[in-house]
């Protein structure tokens, strides 16, 4: 069987009406984004809204479909984006909801991390954080997206408080799809 890759744009509209979830596979690296990453994402899609721009590109994502599952693909690269943009979308809620969920399963898997697996689920239907992901949280590999979950919230109070309405989302993913 011969692979092929092919780009397609891929706006977070497109993966709303879409059944579409995206896994994280075990050999990717935690998430790892700091304060400056996360703020230079952050004012660039600012800047992009402040501009009532038709098109933000967001970053180049490769994703691979999975062969068990028609509508399961693993995030192959982009994976910091993109939980950044789900981080994102969960705060500002809306319509945007529909991007961090499918029904009430997150569209934003962790293959064998049960720790952010439970903490992106507790998020996703505010339930309270547990003891276990709290000792993660501090010392494991949920430290990076609690900090970034907190940044973003700050970010939106600050720059979004005056005119919460004037936040369209327009932006366009540049996805790479390998088969």
């Amino acid at each position: 069987m011969k692979n092929s890759v092919h780009s397609t744009l891929v706006s977070v509209k497109d993966i709303i009406g879409s059944k579409a979830v995206f896994n994280i596979p075990r050999y990717q690296r935690l998430y790892v984004w700091t304060h400056e990453q996360v703020n230079m994402l952050l004012t660039d899609f600012f800047q992009a809204c402040k501009e009532d721009r038709n098109l933000f590109y967001l970053g180049s994502v490769l994703i691979v479909k999975k062969s068990d599952d028609e509508d399961c693909y693993d995030l192959i690269d982009g994976q910091q984006r993109f939980t950044t943009l789900w981080l994102l979308s969960l705060i500002l809620g809306g319509e945007l909801s529909e991007f961090t969920s499918l029904g009430k399963q997150s569209r934003l898997r962790f293959s064998i991390r049960e720790e952010v697996k439970a903490y992106f689920e507790a998020s996703l239907n505010n339930k309270t954080i547990t003891p276990a992901m709290d000792e993660n949280i501090e010392y494991g590999s949920l430290a990076r997206i609690v900090e970034a979950k907190i940044q973003i919230q700050g970010f939106i109070e600050k720059k979004f408080a005056a005119d919460s309405d004037a936040l369209v989302i327009s932006e366009t993913l540049y996805v790479t799809e390998s088969s």
